[in-house]
């Protein structure tokens, strides 16, 4: 019973082995439309190389394909690590001019030239300087003493201390000194309102 478990167990792991084998080697796809669609594994990395010899039957420049080179790298799971790398040709698309789609004439407005007359030079005579028979007065600046001005003591205000004068009210005093108690029958106004 344990040998059979062993090579079951075995045989498992061969079998996934050989799936994620297949996997890696596949999850590299091209489409006709040049898309690509692939998951490089963990530690693995890829860089672009320009090649133009794998397209030789194509004589237009820009029909020339670039190839994209992936290197991949596994890690086995044995005791040594091994690795490998695998570089795969993957085809990259190149812009296209967009003058190559747009073949359409552009009616363009050619200049046609116009003849203008040109100006032709003058002899001019120069004004030359002579002397005016009239003096003009010439106004030259004349330093005069100006009396400096003085400064003038203005007073400044200062406080000053002014004595108020206190009122003290004086009651009347009443007389004769009794108080007249009301009679309970009668209510003032507020006491009224609190009932």
């Amino acid at each position: 019973m344990m040998k059979y478990n062993k090579r079951l167990l075995l045989l498992l792991v061969m079998v996934a082995m050989t799936i994620h084998e297949q996997h890696t080697v596949n999850c590299i796809t091209v489409h006709n439309s040049y898309s690509i669609k692939h998951n490089v594994p963990h530690g693995a990395s890829e860089h672009v190389t320009s090649s133009h010899t794998f397209d030789t039957k194509n004589p237009d420049p820009w029909g020339n394909k670039q190839y994209k080179e992936v290197t991949i790298t596994k890690n086995v799971p044995v005791p040594v690590p091994i690795k490998y790398e695998r570089h795969v040709a993957i085809p990259v698309r190149i812009p296209v001019p967009f003058a190559i789609h747009n073949k359409i004439p552009i009616l363009v407005e050619r200049k046609v030239p116009v003849y203008v007359e040109k100006p032709f030079p003058v002899q001019v005579d120069r004004p030359v300087p002579y002397a005016l028979p009239i003096e003009v007065p010439v106004f030259h600046k004349v330093a005069v003493e100006v009396p400096k001005p003085y400064p003038v003591h203005i007073p400044k205000p200062y406080p000053v201390f002014i004595k108020k004068a206190v009122y003290v009210k004086q009651r009347p005093q009443a007389e004769g000194g009794q108080r007249v108690k009301k009679s309970p029958g009668k209510l003032s106004k507020t006491q009224r309102l609190r009932i």
